[in-house]
């Protein structure tokens, strides 16, 4: 059993993981055991006609969990899930100096689209921009950050296929860029044991802003993403993913990736991916019974 890849700071109105690099991800892998199918017949009236994919890894021991397991390899666009490893490149590259990076909304190069959010249209920092997961400001980010950087990075974090295409702004919007479910938990378990050499800095910003909520000293960190299956198309089926992690007292954190298929936006909405994650995380034992 593996014991203490990171340490939990308490003391804050969130936990920041202060990552250690005590042991490597090796070993990690090494104890990882085939994953455990979830048993999910009680929530096949929420799950309805959705394609539902779930991975976890428990970082302590190893243990893994999944619903349908034979389809954790699927790559799909990680669309706004990339935001995880956008923000860390913003700040470890230093265009962003902290969360309060501010950019003004540029309403003639990035005119206001039918299906944009309210919160889309304003001004905005690093910090909102992830909260409410703000396209436009990620493509200025990308634009300041460059290309090169970008491919170093997404090779140095194993990050999916690692393609990064010519057109900076939108390579993670679609296309090349794709991530499994079983990839997504794997670019996480790499983050937090430790292995990718980002910043307590850093990881104590991921940290706030990935912060969903709290109860009895567990937390949950997660990130939207979502977008449509066939390119382009709006009014079509769409994909949409919820991934993070978990704190919990005097444990390794666990890792967990859903990905989800709808009939549109409203079937796979930002709420349903959040609570059938929670449903999957309480079944495993990684949330108290008590969450909701």
């Amino acid at each position: 059993m593996m014991k203490k890849r990171s340490a939990v700071v308490r003391g804050a109105a969130f936990l920041t993981i202060a990552v250690l690099a005590s042991a490597p991800a090796l070993l990690l892998a090494a104890t990882v055991s085939p994953p455990e199918v979830i048993d999910v017949r009680d929530l096949s009236e929420k799950i309805g006609e959705r394609e539902v994919v779930f991975y976890a890894l428990d970082l302590e021991n190893g243990e893994s969990f999944a619903v349908q397991p034979g389809r954790l390899d699927e790559p799909h666009s990680p669309w706004s899930t990339f935001k995880v490893p956008n923000l860390l490149i913003a700040l470890e590259s230093g265009v962003a100096g902290d969360l309060d990076y501010a950019k003004q909304w540029d309403q003639e190069k990035y005119p206001a689209r039918d299906y944009w959010p309210k919160a889309w249209r304003n001004d905005h920092t690093l910090r909102s921009a992830f909260k409410h997961s703000v396209v436009w400001y990620f493509k200025e980010i990308a634009l300041e950050v460059g290309l090169e950087r970008y491919r170093q990075d997404v090779v140095k974090f194993g990050y999916g296929n690692r393609e990064i295409a010519d057109k900076l702004d939108s390579f993670w919007l679609g296309d090349p860029l794709e991530i499994s479910p079983r990839e997504q938990v794997a670019f996480l378990t790499r983050l937090l044991s430790g292995e990718l050499g980002v910043s307590d800095s850093s990881m104590k910003a991921l940290g706030e802003v990935s912060m969903s909520s709290a109860k009895d000293g567990f937390v949950l960190h997660g990130k939207t993403g979502a977008g449509p299956s066939e390119s382009g198309n709006f009014k079509g089926p769409f994909d949409g993913w919820y991934v993070g992690w978990v704190e919990r007292p005097d444990q390794d954190p666990l890792a967990y990736a859903l990905y989800i298929k709808g009939k549109g936006f409203k079937a796979i909405q930002n709420n349903i991916r959040q609570d059938l994650s929670v449903d999957l995380l309480m079944k495993i034992g990684a949330l108290p019974a008590n969450w909701k």
